[in-house]
């Protein structure tokens, strides 16, 4: 997970049925499973996982998971998916900075913005139609489909000790970003020009953190290397709900999901509408978390 962890993973996943957490499967994710992001592409949950050494890719269709992509590609201590509905992109970031775009079949290689230190927390998220990467704090950087452009002096100021991680969701079309440092969380919204502070959770939990949107709320799940926390912002505060009970988060991740496990009835499910509405507003509230502990 990129601060120092070492030893074997072990990942257990989980889904959201509106009221508790249901753990589901293991994800069977590879040994150099360290960190994780996960993002839905309108089928399929897909998964990375990644360590100093290598990263892995897992796709679950609601019902099993199997590889997705090459079996083993550049290193991702950090790990970032950001889509918004039709393209789906990968920013993995350890001894080098790699970029992806998701096609049908794998993973192929992009031109990866510029960064002066790769191995630093960053994460990828669209406002609008433009995505945005924001890596080690201060690197702000837009990407149109082809080029990165610099946009750093328009960076938020996230503050100055240890950062742990950054984490981006879109929510009805803006963006916004839970940033995790030594000496707190900082929340911010984009509005394609600037950024705006807002007000930040007051959680211990900075190990990971992992963030989305339902079209109403937009949720976070922290860890802090032995447990998680479970919060929500509803436009105005952040609400605490009920996180898994497990004894796990060194690595946390959470998605919306294929529709097999976000009926609201069962794992493996029957029902035949549509979970997901338009954009990333559901009928239901279902969520997906990956978490991991470190056997040292």
């Amino acid at each position: 997970m990129g601060n120092g962890l070492t030893g074997t993973a072990s990942n257990s996943f989980y889904f959201w049925n509106g009221s508790s957490w249901v753990l589901k499967s293991n994800t069977s994710g590879s040994s150099y499973s360290k960190t994780h992001a996960m993002g839905y592409d309108g089928t399929n949950l897909i998964v990375t996982s990644g360590s100093t050494t290598y990263s892995a890719s897992k796709k679950y269709n609601g019902t099993a998971w199997s590889t997705f992509g090459s079996s083993y590609i550049y290193n991702g201590v950090y790990n970032s998916i950001a889509t918004n509905g039709t393209t789906m992109y990968s920013l993995r970031n350890g001894l080098y900075t790699n970029f992806y775009l998701k096609t049908s079949t794998t993973w192929s290689v992009k031109t990866s913005p510029t960064t002066t230190d790769p191995n630093t927390p960053m994460a990828i998220g669209y406002h609008g139609a433009t995505l945005y990467a924001l890596i080690g704090g201060s690197k702000f950087m837009s990407f149109n489909g082809t080029t990165w452009t610099d946009l750093s002096a328009n960076a938020p100021n996230t503050g100055s000790t240890t950062l742990r991680r950054i984490a981006m969701t879109t929510h009805n079309g803006t963006l916004y970003s839970l940033v995790a440092r030594d000496g707190g969380y900082t929340f911010w919204s984009f509005n394609g020009t600037s950024w705006t502070s807002l007000t930040a959770p007051t959680s211990t939990f900075r190990s990971d953190v992992s963030i989305m949107s339902d079209g109403t709320d937009i949720y976070a799940l922290m860890g802090n290397g032995t447990s998680t926390e479970f919060i929500k912002w509803d436009g105005t505060t952040w609400v605490s709900l009920t996180p898994p009970t497990t004894t796990m988060g060194a690595s946390v991740a959470i998605s919306l999901g294929p529709l097999a496990i976000c009926n609201g009835t069962s794992a493996s499910g029957t029902a035949t509408s549509p979970t997901y509405m338009v954009g990333t507003k559901m009928r239901h509230m279902h969520f997906l978390i990956v978490v991991e502990i470190m056997l040292l």
